[in-house]
């Protein structure tokens, strides 16, 4: 997370993947394990984490990235 906060937008491949329509995937790998966190930008540099998992399959699970899009929806409606 330090390094999202640093580098904002900017922050690209391997550490951060674009997934459609303004949500990404934050990859995270540490001695524990490696997980996954799914966020949107809100002007500018404004982040919003919709979803975190912890990855136990080579390929992200379909409903969580549905959840996530799903909650990105709701939280950017609420902003209007």
């Amino acid at each position: 997370m330090e390094a999202l906060e640093n580098s904002g937008p900017e922050l690209r491949e391997p550490r951060v993947r674009d997934v459609g329509n303004g949500l990404k995937e934050l990859r995270v790998s540490a001695r524990e394990g490696i997980a996954r966190g799914f966020f949107f930008f809100h002007t500018g540099r404004q982040i919003f984490v919709v979803h975190v998992l912890q990855k136990k399959t080579q390929k992200t699970p379909k409903t969580s990235l549905e959840l996530s899009r799903e909650r990105m929806k709701v939280v950017k409606r609420m902003l209007e």
